[in-house]
């Protein structure tokens, strides 16, 4: 032996055999930070080199089991057996350096060399060799032993790390799978990690599915350690390769065998000496266990929490044994809590009502295999260096013949020593290992022991959502909420679930409702305490929300204010002001500063809160219109001073009305007494109605099924304790269908700046009773004419007819005046006297002539033929005045227009759009009734055409066109709703989430102007688009840059996924050239068939030999204007591509393309209507197609939202909207060269011009599909 400066030592052959043993142990220690000494065997001029460990176990002890982090401490010390060629200077051992680093143990010779048993042969195969190793946790000099140092390690596996690091986070969606939790938490401390799954690593497997687990503040290891022990995973660790991996499988069949000769194991208890490994000391217990389990837990989304309910609880029990047999009592019973159920917390996936029973049951299974895997256990000791756990292997030779079987190792705990002292030339080791089996035909699970924690605590949190909105909830009021202390979130909610709001009060569809918006902080609480189950229980202001009004200033306001969304600074606000002395409340909006206050009425402004004193009592106040609708109604200035008795009491106003209703019967009888009134032309009807008015006001006797009878009808009752005065700038107008009573206790007055006018079907009777009745025209004519009959008129006493200037002229056929039993009489046969007694005449002379005719000059009665409207000769025709019950249809309501729908859609109601109102939008659209005279000068309107027709029934009438101004309308599509489906009914898949599109149409809305104009008999629909200027470029998302520009795709180009790689832009206005183009050709193809409206029935006419008197036509005219400046009006907004390869009613194409048939180049779809298709969704038009998500019209989905497909494919009316229209616009026919509009796509124009006129109309030509 020499010594080598270079190489080391050198052993020459002759002291091979005393010296190289010295320095080979049957232990080892290995690690990167470990010394190390070179020796060089030389023979005959030939060197090998070895490497010889400096430090020497002398004691390895430790233990290892399942579901535990194992921990061995390490014994050693320094050898330096020939100091000749190794003293201390030659080496260094740095503890800081090696605390961290892995050891690997090494134990020769522990199992039998393999060569056939495997392919390919594992290290441990060739060697035999047993590896421990693990990360270096402390390391020391425990003591000195003569010139040796005696080091002491202790190991343990990487991942004790995870024991150290706490931490709290959320896992939600596909990364709270149980297999991704577990695997993102521990790679970080090592990679080193093998899952062992029975099922795959797919996180579909119900075991693997959470919507939302969250780490509450606890160590990594921990919390993987709770999620293993509770889904029923085993963990443990395996050694081989210079390397420790931690195994983590759903089942003991992950469990691999031991390695020979450990695979079988002998039970020898007696001493003496055995050539195999064996067991010396083992004992078998079995034990009383509990043999079934019941979960529990709480879904709000199928609560089972009614007497009929279903339980939401699942079991699982023993299988294969005999219930009576297990014990006196029967089965043990455990009930417990479990976690099953996922509300649609994350991704509505409707799981929690579909796979929780499968879910709960493997819960319960699992709690039950943890508890009954106590019930029998193995304990024994052997000198077995090579026995591992988490492998099996089989015991024989047990004189209990029960006990022998295979078993899974659960745990060992070992202790290797060595011969004391470093002189010693062979180191020799004993080693004892004690262990703990389970029967491997016995399922096994880790107990439960790992505390799942108990928030009680509760914790701030900000409600968050995407940025594109301002709130974000779903159908249950549910929010997205990001905690103060999370550091993953982005603030945008993907991070999140969603998470109930407690409620002051809530029940079924009743209750109060508040929604959460983005950026509200609010306080989180936890169902049991369970992280897993949060609820929003409280808001809480900050300096971002601070309160409704401004505090302190506003101390005495309690309420509610809610803001205008769009990020809007409108509020509406209910205000309860408790000012002493002045106390009132307010319901108020913004909008139209629209208000209800009652009490001591004070401005409340916005955030600043209270203003000046405005009165007192309640104002209800708007700046719009203002409707009050009941049935019935009363309002007095009858005060009760402490609003008590009942609400309707009336009795001071009842007493006026029969007070009123005796004055108007006392003086229509009298009326009727001096023949003022007849029977048939009297006040006996009007009273009679009052009478019966004032009784349904009244209302009938209080009785205990009807405590309030008054107001038994739907009657408006005004009462004042003073008087009742209105005044209107424009005009008044007063109208009852049966009768008008005006009853006045002392004067009737009225007063007319200009005339008054009255005029009566029938009769009209007027009676003074004591002063008399007074006709004076202070300038002007008296004219009292009987067109059709004579004029009577009597007194009891002198009648003076005096004209003071003039002369009074008697004229008719024959006059004829009769006084005290004499008569003259004048006529055409001349003048005749007769009298008994003088005919006494007092003249300056007498004389006669011949015979001289004077004209009569009578008065013209009907000076012109009479024409009179239709309806109004219609109900003076008519044998009745209506039906008592009968009730005018109501207007269509004033709605806001809508954006433009994104995709087809149909309407056929026709809804006013907001906007400035006029006429004809604000109410009621005006009927245009035909005229008392029907040419264009007596109507006073200079662009008017009169359609002469002739009634049937009764004598020709007069119908005249008026213009129509021009107004906005908002009609509505007609879809709805469904379940998307190809062509041929087969499911349109999501390829995402492999589940069906529901595709949402209902409420799908056209906006634009329509008017007609009566001089040109033309209906112009105009609608005006706001162009904007728009390109995608095909990106690298690696390295932003434009690749190309690419042809607009709307699959493609609404699909977050290819945001990065497809970009939409702003491109410059003056780019688009062909606006003048486009409308033109637009235009073209929408009116190509010059459609007409015509009346649907018109009467023949005599005076025109049979043909038709209605032959006026009216053109209907489609129009679309482009602007591209976004102040001006416009009607809808449409983003412009230089290209597109599939357009939608939101974005279109300067030019549609497609692929060629080498797909090397973009060209020009043939024979497409794209930009007339979409244009006809902007004038409300539905799809006539259901492929892949059209528009279809609503009569093709059926009550399940689902297409009638045999309705669909093969409508029986041509007439209506198609389910397939193969050569219309709205259909698959927008890419024929044939392509129709049918007749039918002018219906709703035709149905709103009807509405206008009172008149039917149809269209022409008529085409159908």
């Amino acid at each position: 032996m020499r010594r080598d400066a270079a190489r080391g030592v050198v052993i020459m052959w002759p002291d091979y055999v005393c010296t190289l043993r010295n320095y080979f142990s049957p232990v080892r220690m290995r690690g990167p930070e470990l010394p190390e000494r070179v020796v060089v065997l030389e023979w005959r001029k030939r060197q090998k080199e070895f490497r010889q460990d400096v430090l020497l176990p002398r004691r390895v002890w430790g233990t290892e089991a399942i579901g535990q982090l194992f921990e061995y401490h390490i014994e050693a010390y320094c050898s330096v057996h020939d100091p000749k060629y190794f003293g201390n200077d030659d080496y260094e051992i740095d503890l800081d350096a090696i605390k961290g680093t892995q050891i690997t143990l090494i134990f020769s010779d522990a199992y039998e060399k393999e060569h056939r048993r495997y392919w390919p042969l594992t290290k441990r195969d060739r060697t035999g060799e047993r590896e421990i190793s693990g990360m270096v946790e402390s390391a020391e000099i425990a003591s000195a032993e003569g010139d040796a140092l005696v080091y002491q390690f202790v190991i343990r596996p990487w991942w004790w790390r995870a024991t150290l690091c706490m931490n709290s986070r959320v896992f939600v969606g596909m990364d709270a799978a149980i297999p991704n939790i577990l695997r993102n938490v521990l790679s970080k401390y090592s990679n080193d990690i093998e899952f062992r799954f029975n099922q795959g690593l797919d996180p579909r497997h119900n075991a693997f599915r959470r919507a939302f687990i969250r780490q509450a503040w606890e160590t990594d290891w921990d919390f993987c350690m709770r999620l293993c022990e509770e889904f029923g995973y085993l963990v443990w660790f395996e050694h081989h390769d210079e390397k420790h991996v931690l195994v983590i499988a759903d089942n003991t069949r992950g469990c691999q065998e031991q390695s020979l000769p450990y695979d079988t194991l002998e039970y020898r208890p007696e001493g003496g000496h055995h050539q195999r490994v064996h067991i010396a000391d083992l004992s078998w217990r079995t034990s009383v266990a509990v043999e079934k389990i019941t979960v529990t837990d709480h879904s709000y989304i199928s609560p089972r929490l009614s007497r009929n309910s279903l339980s939401y609880r699942a079991q699982y029990s023993v299988k294969g044994e005999d219930e009576s047999q297990t014990n006196f009592h029967g089965r043990l019973q455990s009930y417990e809590p479990a976690e099953y159920a996922q509300p649609d917390t994350y991704n509505h996936d409707g799981r929690d009502a579909e796979d929780w029973e499968a879910d709960a049951q493997h819960l319960a299974r699992v709690k039950l295999e943890a508890q009954r895997g106590q019930r029998k256990r193995v304990r024994g000791r052997g000198e077995l260096s090579g026995l591992e756990i988490g492998k099996t292997f089989a015991l024989t030779d047990h004189p209990y013949d029960n006990a022998n079987g295979d078993y899974l190792v659960l745990a060992c705990k070992l202790d290797i020593r060595g011969a004391p002292g470093p002189s010693e030339l062979f180191l020799h080791y004993s080693f004892d290992a004690s262990f703990e089996l389970h029967p491997k035909d016995e399922p096994y699970r880790m107990p439960q022991v790992t505390e799942r924690p108990r928030l009680r605590d509760k914790e701030y949190a900000v409600i968050v959502g995407s940025a594109d909105f301002e709130m974000t909830i779903d159908e249950y009021n549910r929010v997205r909420i990001q905690y103060a202390w999370d550091r993953q979130g982005d603030f945008n909610g993907r991070n999140s679930i969603w998470v109930r709001v407690a409620q002051p009060w809530q029940g079924n569809q009743m209750g109060t409702v508040m929604h959460g918006r983005h950026g509200q902080q609010v306080i989180v609480d936890y169902i049991n305490g369970d992280p897993d189950r949060p609820i929003v229980t409280a808001f809480v202001p900050d300096v971002n929300n601070m309160p409704a009004w401004k505090l302190p200033k506003n101390q005495a306001l309690t309420g509610i204010v809610t803001r205008s969304l769009g990020r809007g600074a409108t509020t509406n606000h209910l205000a309860f002001d408790d000012t002493l002395g002045r106390q009132q409340v307010q319901l108020a909006s913004d909008h139209a500063k629209s208000s209800l206050s009652l009490g001591y009425i004070t401005r409340i402004e916005g955030n600043a809160g209270r203003q000046e004193a405005r009165g007192e009592g309640f104002e209800l106040n708007s700046v719009k219109a203002g409707v009050l609708r009941s049935l019935g109604m009363y309002i007095s200035t009858f005060v009760h001073g402490t609003a008590g008795g009942m609400v309707k009491e009336m009795r001071e106003t009842v007493a006026r009305l029969t007070q009123a209703r005796q004055q108007h019967e006392d003086l229509s009888q009298l009326a009727a007494r001096h023949q003022a009134q007849t029977p048939e032309s009297g006040q006996n009807d009007v009273t009679s109605t009052i009478k019966a008015q004032n009784e349904a006001i009244r209302g009938d006797a209080q009785t205990s099924e009807n405590m309030f009878p008054e107001l038994s009808r739907p009657d408006i009752v005004l009462a004042s304790a003073a008087g009742i005065a209105t005044s209107a700038d424009d005009s008044t107008h007063m109208a009852s269908r049966r009768d008008h009573a005006i009853t006045a206790g002392r004067d009737a007055s009225v007063s007319s700046g200009r005339s008054f006018f009255v005029a009566a079907r029938e009769a009209i009777s007027m009676f003074a009773y004591q002063l008399g009745l007074k006709l004076v025209a202070a300038y002007g004519n008296v004219e009292i004419k009987a067109q059709n009959d004579g004029i009577d008129a009597t007194a009891n006493k002198d009648v003076n007819i005096t004209s003071e200037n003039g002369t009074i002229y008697i004229n008719a056929k024959r006059v004829v005046i009769t006084a005290g039993g004499s008569r003259l009489a004048v006529g055409s046969e001349g003048l005749q006297g007769f009298t008994s007694a003088d005919f006494l005449v007092h003249a300056a002379s007498h004389a006669t002539d011949g015979p001289v005719s004077v004209p009569s000059h009578l008065a013209q009665i009907a000076p012109y033929p009479m024409q009179i409207s239709c309806a109004a000769l219609t109900g003076a025709m008519s044998s009745a005045v209506g039906p008592a019950d009968h009730v005018l249809p109501a207007p269509p309501a004033n709605v806001p227009a809508p954006a433009p729908a994104p995709a087809p859609a149909t309407a056929a109601n026709l809804l006013p759009a907001a906007g400035t109102a006029t006429p004809f939008d604000a109410g009621t659209p005006t009927r245009f009734e035909p005229t008392l005279v029907g040419t264009p000068e007596q109507s006073g309107s200079t662009s008017a055409q009169t359609i002469p027709v002739v009634d049937t029934t009764i004598e020709p009438c007069q119908r005249t066109l008026r213009d129509i101004p021009k107004s906005t309308v908002t009609w509505d599509m007609e879809s709805g709703n469904y379940w998307g489906v190809y062509a041929d009914g087969s499911p349109w898949l999501d390829p995402t989430t492999k589940k069906q599109k529901f595709v949402r149409y209902a409420g799908s809305k056209g906006t634009f102007n329509i008017v007609f104009d009566a001089a040109s008999k033309t209906i112009t629909m105009q609608v005006i688009v706001l162009v904007v200027p728009m390109r995608v470029r095909k990106v690298d998302p690696r390295n932003p840059k434009i690749i190309d520009i690419v042809p607009y795709e709307s699959g493609r180009d609404n699909d977050p996924r290819h945001a990065d790689s497809f970009m939409k832009e702003p491109r410059p206005a003056k780019a688009i050239t062909n606006l003048p183009e486009m409308k033109s050709e637009i235009e073209k193809f929408l009116n190509k068939n010059k459609y007409k409206l015509t009346i649907k029935k018109c009467p023949k006419s005599s005076e025109n030999d049979g043909e038709s008197s209605c032959a006026t036509q009216v053109t209907v005219k489609f129009v679309i204007d482009f602007v591209t400046d976004a102040k001006e009006a416009h009607h809808a907004q449409v983003n412009l591509y230089p290209l597109s390869e599939r357009a939608d009613a939101a974005n279109w194409g300067e030019l549609n393309v497609q692929r060629d048939d080498k797909d090397t180049k973009w060209i020009p779809i043939p024979n497409e209507h794209v930009q007339q298709h979409e244009t006809g969704h902007l004038f409300s038009f539905p799809d006539e197609y259901y492929d892949q998500g059209g528009a279809v019209y609503k009569e093709y989905i059926d009550k399940q939202q689902q297409i009638d497909l045999v309705l669909a494919v093969a409508s029986p009316d041509k007439g209506m909207w198609q389910g397939i229209g193969r050569t219309t616009l709205m259909g698959p026919g927008v890419y024929t060269p044939g392509v129709k509009v049918p007749s039918y796509y002018l219906n709703r124009v035709r149905d709103w011009f009807g509405r206008q006129t009172g008149w039917d109309w149809k269209i022409i030509p008529h085409i159908e599909a």
